[in-house]
């Protein structure tokens, strides 16, 4: 059992998004949490966790007891290659198969009397799952989020860009819909598919017809898995986007194959989705239909990354250096 001394220390469970520029600041971060007394957890997915060793050696992750390396599974199959996996692919497997794990590990971390007792968990802000976690077992959590210099330049200019009426941009569905009627003028058929909550609310803002106009723009709905709601107001982003990626690719592969046999529409040739709804992937590689994304950041963001090149040549980023040993 563990010394008095030793579970009195604040625990941290550290958990990166899977890919090196994720890993490297947590990883930094997690370091600065140790040299003020945490003791630390550190988690990764086996496959990186494995990297990480063909980097170093073997041992080289043993050096500290109060700093820990655990790894849960991606929900991807074994591989030895030594490279970020496909991005829509590692997030979609991520979001889909990373829970339970994660649950199971915290459950043992928090059984470990040779530790002290876990008091936080540090997320990346692409690890949605933990959110899931966090709340069911009641685990406190703070989110990183590893913003480039780039993008931090450019939110810096963000007022500027408000004075100019330039910004803001609304959301994620106000591009989404002027990028379709352009592709409508251009002589598109589209099928705009919102989830049931946002379509009422778009019904609620413009009149119960003012959808019905045209029949080559039509609008369906998915549910997105959460209770029914009469609000009028953006949903908790953490809550909407974790039920969304649990809940919504049975109900829009559903849609899909509707449209599929609709011999009123022109057949689906493409999807045109939102970057942050990674569910479309499998539907789109399952359904055989091409997919594009559509990335809606905002101008200050775009602002910041056009000036990467300049940050490159004076030295300030990249900010991802090779993950190294504690000892």
């Amino acid at each position: 059992m563990a010394s008095v001394e030793i579970r009195h220390k604040p625990h941290a469970i550290c958990i990166p998004y899977s890919a090196q520029g994720h890993i490297a600041p947590m990883l930094k971060l997690a370091k600065l949490l140790h040299f003020n007394g945490f003791h630390i957890t550190f988690v990764n997915t086996k496959y990186n966790h494995r990297r990480h060793l063909k980097s170093r050696r073997p041992a080289s992750l043993d050096s500290l007891s109060s700093f820990r390396f655990e790894t849960i599974p991606d929900g991807l199959p074994s591989s030895d290659a030594n490279a970020t996996q496909d991005i829509p692919t590692i997030s979609s497997s991520i979001l889909r198969n990373c829970l339970e794990p994660f649950k199971k590990l915290l459950l043992k971390l928090l059984k470990d009397l040779n530790a002290p007792p876990v008091t936080w968990i540090v997320s990346d802000i692409s690890m949605i799952f933990t959110w899931d976690a966090s709340k069911e077992l009641g685990i406190p959590m703070v989110l990183l989020w590893t913003a480039s210099a780039s993008a931090f330049l450019g939110y810096t200019q963000y007022r500027h860009l408000i004075d100019e009426g330039i910004v803001p941009l609304k959301g994620h569905i106000a591009p989404m819909l002027k990028l379709a009627k352009l592709l409508h003028f251009n002589g598109f058929h589209i099928t705009f598919v919102n989830t049931k909550y946002n379509h009422r609310r778009l019904l609620k803002s413009r009149g119960p017809a003012s959808l019905d106009s045209l029949s080559s723009f039509r609008f369906e709905t998915i549910p997105d898995g959460l209770p029914s709601s009469d609000a009028n107001a953006t949903q908790d982003i953490p809550t909407i986007s974790s039920s969304i990626l649990r809940n919504c690719l049975e109900p829009f592969k559903k849609l899909l194959l509707k449209l599929l046999k609709d011999l009123n529409a022109p057949p689906v040739t493409w999807i045109v989705s939102d970057i942050s709804m990674i569910f479309t992937w499998d539907a789109s590689k399952e359904l055989g239909i091409p997919m594009v994304l559509l990335w809606t950041a905002s101008a200050s963001a775009f602002l910041g990354y056009t000036q990467y090149r300049h940050l490159i040549d004076e030295g300030i980023v990249p900010l991802k250096g090779t993950i190294r040993s504690l000892s």
